[in-house]
């Protein structure tokens, strides 16, 4: 099981040097888009329809390594938990004398009576998630910048409307992300429970 934990934390590091990988390509595509001088306004057109297509591919990309990262999080927290059960085991059934520090985990964790605040739904559950749910939020606020462009709103407007397409992406990205953890981190037979879901196979 800890072989188990620490190959779960490597391929989510792993994971998440391919997206900055991707990201990094991303941003060099786009500063070319950029460099592009448009010299009438169907370059501009040409420009911002690309700008928008790179974007929502990397959206979409952006959107699967999350998910992802998320099922190698709920499989490290599973292999974290059945390690502590399997100390746990042993220490109660071979009465050795431990100090104090190990009291917590022969008594075990209390489960939480008190229901899940929602500020749990809305905070980003580690460094990682963090980042990619912040990239692909703002890959959605600019496509969003770019569409109101296009179609001469308002500056107010347009920068209102982007910044509400971060903070409700931004927000569903960590709902999803906590769902999943939840989800995939229940029990010890994760795989076999949950082997038709598609986000296993991640």
């Amino acid at each position: 099981m800890m072989a188990l934990y620490a190959q779960a934390q490597s391929n989510t590091q792993s994971i998440f040097n391919f997206y900055l990988t991707f990201v990094t390509a991303v941003l060099g595509a786009i500063i070319f888009i950029l460099q592009k001088a448009p010299a009438d306004d169907d370059a501009v057109l040409r420009n911002e329809t690309a700008l928008m297509g790179v974007l929502f591919f990397t959206t979409i990309v952006g959107s699967t390594y999350l998910s992802a990262m998320s099922v190698r999080y709920a499989h490290a927290a599973r292999y974290s938990f059945v390690v502590d059960e399997i100390r746990r085991y042993l220490i109660e059934h071979t009465g050795v004398t431990l100090p104090d520090i190990y009291k917590s985990l022969t008594r075990g964790q209390p489960e939480d009576k008190k229901a899940i605040t929602w500020m749990f739904w809305l905070a980003p559950p580690g460094n990682y998630h963090m980042f990619i749910a912040m990239v692909n939020s703002a890959a959605w606020g600019t496509i969003i910048w770019l569409f109101l462009h296009l179609a001469d709103v308002g500056l107010g407007r347009t920068a209102l409307a982007a910044l509400l397409t971060f903070a409700l992406t931004f927000t569903i990205y960590n709902i999803y992300s906590h769902l999943v953890i939840k989800r995939f981190s229940k029990g010890v037979n994760v795989h076999r429970k949950y082997s038709r879901g598609w986000a296993s196979r991640m």
